[in-house]
């Protein structure tokens, strides 16, 4: 029995110079090829393996900003707790207050509790504040000045109706709100 490779030596003795010459660059080519497909297939995979890397690695980058964001939100977070807890605002005295120092008469000023978070141990007062006759300028300045304290009152909602009496004029309705704790 002959081997394959005595086979394939035999066939080779057999042609040409020419020939021999051709089926060594037809066998060279195959090679070549052969080995052009494994590298691209290698290539393909590395830079399949890298993209994961990179995603992999723009998800750890994520992870970490954002703990590092709920950190800094925790911390905030039982900032206002306190801060809540120390909340001694009379709402309805610290907004007659500012509506008297900006020289505006209201029509309305009552005060009403808001929602209980009994978990969190916190309640929110608010103040219904209806202006008629106001100018816009001097509404915006009133309302500028509640958002800018620090004692955890914020404006709520508002809303304004135009006035055909008077085009510098509006009337308004807003809700001056503060979070406070529950009373035990």
């Amino acid at each position: 029995m002959k081997t394959i490779v005595q086979e394939i030596q035999m066939f080779f003795e057999r042609l040409s110079s020419r020939q021999k010459m051709i089926m060594l660059g037809v066998v060279a080519g195959f090679f070549m090829l052969f080995i052009a497909g494994a590298v691209w297939g290698i290539h393909a995979e590395i830079a399949a393996y890298e993209t994961g890397l990179a995603k992999k690695k723009q998800n750890f980058t994520r992870i970490v900003e954002l703990r590092d964001r709920y950190k800094s939100q925790e911390g905030q977070s039982s900032d206002k707790s306190e801060d809540i807890r120390r909340n001694r605002v009379n709402l309805h005295s610290f907004v007659g207050g500012l509506l008297e120092k900006h020289g505006m008469d209201y029509k309305t000023l009552s005060m009403a509790r808001g929602k209980t978070d009994r978990e969190q141990e916190i309640r929110e007062e608010t103040a219904k504040v209806v202006l008629q006759k106001v100018e816009l300028g001097k509404l915006l300045l009133l309302l500028r000045e509640i958002d800018a304290t620090n004692t955890l009152v914020f404006v709520k909602s508002l809303s304004m109706k135009r006035r055909y009496d008077n085009k510098e004029q509006i009337d308004a309705t807003f809700y001056v709100a503060t979070l406070k704790p529950l009373e035990s």
